[in-house]
Formats: structure tokens, sequence, C-alpha cells
């Protein structure tokens, strides 16, 4: 199954992603290269994970 960031799912155009019985749904082409018009279903072709978050560093200071 393909992993698709949600960052890179939300960049799709409304035109060619939507939902189909309730899954999420887009045209495979805009995830798989050469995939073509076939319908890719959230669940059984792909699954989107969360688009991680920057961590900020602590920064630790060392007693003189």
């Amino acid at each position: 199954m393909l992993q698709v960031k949600q960052a890179d799912y939300e960049k799709i155009s409304k035109d060619y992603r939507g939902l189909w019985q309730g899954k999420r749904s887009v045209f495979a082409g805009c995830i798989v290269k050469n995939g073509g018009t076939k319908l890719a279903v959230e669940g059984i072709d792909f699954e989107i994970i969360p688009t991680p978050e920057a961590t900020k560093k602590s920064r630790k200071s060392r007693a003189a």
C-alpha cells in the first residue's frame, strides 16, 4: 500500500480527489507515475500519513 503525506494529498486539485463510499479517493495518476485514471481509494490503495511537524531543538546549557 502506498503512503501519501497529508500535505501532498491536499496539494492535489479538488477536481481529482474526493470521497467515494465515505473514503477519500483520488485518480491514481496523481499519486503514482503512469497511474492513469484508475480510482485509488484510501485504505485499499493508499494511506494518508500525517505530515511530520518540525521539532524544536531544546538548548541545554552546561554549568561552567
